[in-house]
């Protein structure tokens, strides 16, 4: 998630691993697509933000890690396209999306 409420609670927050609000903006105004909407979060920030994506794939070797966001359902959400790369990253991780 890029912006969280004060009373969230969590170990790690990583708004580098959210989209960016006009690439949001731009999927929740349906102004573009699903699969565009991958396809530039693939490009900006999974691509980008590769030391994150190393952070959480260090965490996740050594731990259960949960992803989070605001989106109700995980098949349209960035948290998802993490999983799947972290998971693609190293394969005895298993990404678990719900």
């Amino acid at each position: 998630m890029r912006r969280i409420k004060p009373e969230f609670k969590f170990d790690i927050w990583m708004p580098n691993l959210a989209p960016s609000t006009k690439l949001l903006s731009s999927y929740h105004d349906k102004k573009i697509t699903w699969e565009e909407f991958e396809k530039k979060f693939n490009k900006e920030v999974l691509e980008k933000q590769k030391k994150y994506l190393e952070i959480v794939l260090d965490i996740a070797q050594k731990n259960t890690v949960t992803l989070l966001c605001w989106e109700k359902l995980a098949e349209k959400c960035h948290r998802k396209l993490v999983a799947e790369k972290i998971a693609e990253l190293n394969k005895n991780i298993t990404a678990i999306i719900q």
